[in-house]
């Protein structure tokens, strides 16, 4: 069994190097690029969060999601999700996920709208001169950058076929990863959804790539959804991005996103951001977000800038009161980070929140989930209006 395995594994890679040996490791054909959007000049609010997905048990969709965090968790040891579950097992029911982020998420969509969930690996790998690893567009381009500690994995197997550096990701993380897995899955059985991680530039390149492809994307971990603010201008492509949106149950399935939530273009916003590295580096989602917005679309939001790191929203609270302002801009990992925040809202009906890197997590989801009109998600498609009389 072993041998087969290996054998299995040895043809894999050669029909990866067959494509390119006799050709330059790519980047692939870039999309065209509108780096400014711009919005009316007679608006005077934007709406956030109306972009949104929509999934009924009447016409079951096919979603695909990455396996760490998604089928399995390998670090998780002794659980009923760690290195026992195979890379590929398809869950059955919403119980054979993890429990938690990526898995949690794709579980919701399997119980509210029953959708069917695959697996998307393995991904093969290729190290390029920079000394980085790529992952394919499932064309023979390996264009996406994947971290280098995804590709540590315990179950990534790396060979060495005549120089060139290659390894197998079984562990999948991340759209960078699982692209070309996608587009197969995509190919043979089609796929409607992938749901993954989007904390690096290039896994949020992936992820616009495969909307590109016609393939609907979800990142309930979105550090670097700025990176494809405003994509439908920028780039022409119709498919739906979200970012770190709530999963609400609905009629007959269930909705990401469609938590609208109004802003005037003028009013004062409170904007977390940290210099700090792992674990508090998610916490300049907001901010990277906000001034996305303001380049894209030529505003000039008026953002107070707060360094905060993981459990300390208060200062962001503090903030606020401080210079009156009723809307904030924050990730939430913790309790530490919910209670503040909560806190504020309850004290007048006109404060809102925008939240970025947090539907990932309990106390985020479950702030998204308790005030539906008043706490909304990173919105990569703002809408703009004018309320000018």
């Amino acid at each position: 069994m072993k041998k087969m395995i290996l054998a299995c594994m040895f043809c894999l890679l050669w029909s990866v190097y067959a494509s390119a040996a006799e050709k330059p490791v790519t980047v692939g054909t870039p999309l065209p690029l509108r780096e400014f959007v711009g919005h009316p000049e007679d608006s005077t609010h934007m709406i956030i969060g109306l972009s949104s997905l929509e999934f009924f048990t009447a016409a079951p969709a096919i979603v695909g999601v990455q396996t760490d965090r998604g089928v399995r968790d390998i670090f998780w040891k002794d659980s009923a999700w760690d290195y026992r579950v195979a890379y590929d097992n398809i869950p059955k029911r919403p119980a054979d996920l993890v429990p938690y982020m990526e898995g949690l998420r794709a579980a919701e969509l399997m119980e509210w709208a029953g959708t069917s969930v695959l697996p998307l690996s393995p991904s093969t790998v290729i190290k390029k001169a920079d000394g980085l690893w790529y992952g394919s567009d499932g064309s023979g381009n390996f264009r996406f950058n994947v971290l280098s500690d995804k590709v540590a994995y315990p179950s990534t197997r790396s060979f060495r076929i005549k120089g060139r550096d290659y390894a197998i990701l079984y562990d999948t993380h991340g759209f960078a990863s699982i692209a070309a897995p996608a587009i197969d899955r995509k190919k043979t059985v089609g796929l409607d959804l992938a749901i993954a991680c989007m904390d690096s530039p290039d896994k949020a390149k992936a992820a616009l790539f495969l909307a590109s492809e016609g393939i609907a994307c979800y990142a309930v971990c979105d550090r670097f959804s700025s990176e494809i603010v405003g994509y439908k201008e920028r780039y022409g492509v119709a498919t739906t991005i979200l970012g770190s949106a709530p999963i609400r149950k609905i009629p007959g399935g269930a909705v990401i996103g469609k938590q609208p939530v109004k802003f005037s273009l003028s009013e004062p916003i409170v904007t977390q951001f940290t210099e700090k590295k792992y674990p508090d580096q998610y916490c300049d989602a907001p901010w990277r977000y906000l001034t996305a917005l303001n380049k894209v679309y030529g505003l000039n939001l008026k953002l107070q800038k707060v360094a905060a790191n993981v459990g300390e929203t208060v200062l962001l609270t503090k903030e606020a009161e401080r210079i009156g302002a009723k809307a904030i801009a924050a990730r939430i990992f913790g309790e530490k980070d919910y209670i503040p925040l909560k806190a504020w809202l309850d004290v007048d009906p006109a404060r809102r929140i925008i939240l970025l890197h947090s539907a990932a997590y309990e106390f985020g989801i479950k702030l998204l989930r308790e005030y539906p009109a008043r706490v909304t998600f990173g919105d990569l498609s703002p809408v703009f209006v004018s309320e000018k009389k």
